[in-house]
């Protein structure tokens, strides 16, 4: 017969190890599970990366993102938000450390510089003319004169950015409207003259202009708003019955906004409203033949052209509507 003391004995010593063996295990499984959780919440906590426009690398875990603003923490900061301009900002990447880390020197070396600092461009469209004398007697040259302000006009131009906001640019505008009419007459004196009534008017500008740009950021989109003065001209290759010239030239101003939207890689589409604002005086005029449809010009004629442009003077606004294309670089 066995003894009970030493079964009793062996049962307590089986069970006291089973019990040091399951606790060695669980405080092997709690350890792993820590480190894991640790590790877990140190890559959610600083797995993002901020490059800023000075060339510096934030490891951190981007909280939210706005238009302006991006909140984020870093191990330093622990539970308490940090906020960074995105204007600051060259570029951001979620989860980059964890998917990414070979590609960390090729995005730390790149060049700050964001905006474009040099844009060539032209454009074209339609134009419409205040600078043009209204005041006649006869309602067909009244309508004449109304037709004769709708015209068209292109531009060619170059901007440099001091800033990504603030530049310096130089552009050239030529406008034209031109009208026609046929078989009117004209009385000088005691005799009627028949012929034609035309207008081919040019005007130029070439100025400088101070150019502020609004950047839409990250989508290409800007608005840019200029302003200056530049030396404008007017030509008139005109007919009245007999062919003449007039040429004028003053100093003018323009003003302009156009909507640039990107179209893919460094081109864009400018969408531009323009106002020029000139006074044209001191007209000078260059007679044609003298002799046209067998009729000779009479001195009435001169005399007459001579006193309404020896003191005339002609102001208006010149307004423009078009679009064209944008060279950035």
């Amino acid at each position: 017969m066995k003894n009970p003391d030493i079964n009793c004995q062996g049962f307590l010593f089986l069970a006291s190890s089973i019990r040091v063996m399951v606790r060695s295990i669980l405080c092997k499984v709690l350890f792993v599970f820590g480190v894991c959780v640790a590790f877990g919440s140190q890559k959610a906590q600083a797995q993002d990366l901020i490059v800023t426009l000075q060339g510096d690398s934030i490891e951190s875990k981007i909280r939210e993102v706005t238009d302006q603003f991006i909140f984020y923490r870093t191990k330093e900061s622990r539970k308490e938000d940090l906020v960074i301009s995105r204007r600051e900002v060259l570029d951001f990447r979620y989860g980059f450390y964890s998917e990414h880390i070979d590609d960390y020197e090729e995005i730390k070396v790149v060049d700050p510089q964001k905006h474009d600092r040099i844009q060539v461009y032209g454009s074209a469209g339609y134009a419409r003319s205040t600078a043009i004398d209204e005041d006649a007697n006869q309602e067909f040259i009244n309508e004449y004169l109304e037709e004769l302000k709708n015209g068209w006009y292109f531009d060619v131009g170059v901007r440099g950015y001091f800033t990504e906001r603030f530049g310096l640019g130089f552009e050239f505008t030529q406008s034209k409207f031109n009208n026609e009419l046929a078989n009117i007459g004209l009385d000088l004196d005691t005799t009627t003259y028949f012929g034609n009534l035309s207008d081919q008017i040019t005007m130029n500008h070439f100025g400088v202009n101070f150019i502020y740009r609004i950047p839409f950021k990250n989508s290409g989109t800007s608005v840019i708003l200029s302003g200056g003065m530049g030396y404008s001209t007017y030509t008139n290759d005109a007919e009245l019955i007999w062919d003449y010239t007039l040429e004028a030239s003053t100093i003018g101003m323009m003003f302009s906004g156009e909507l640039v939207l990107p179209l893919g890689g460094n081109v864009y589409l400018p969408i531009k409203l323009k106002l020029h604002s000139v006074a044209y005086t001191n007209f000078d005029i260059t007679y044609g033949d003298a002799i046209v449809r067998n009729q000779l010009r009479p001195v009435e004629f001169e005399d007459i052209l001579e006193s309404s442009y020896e003191d005339e003077f002609i102001s208006g606004a010149r307004l423009e509507v078009g679009g064209g294309i944008l060279f950035a670089f």
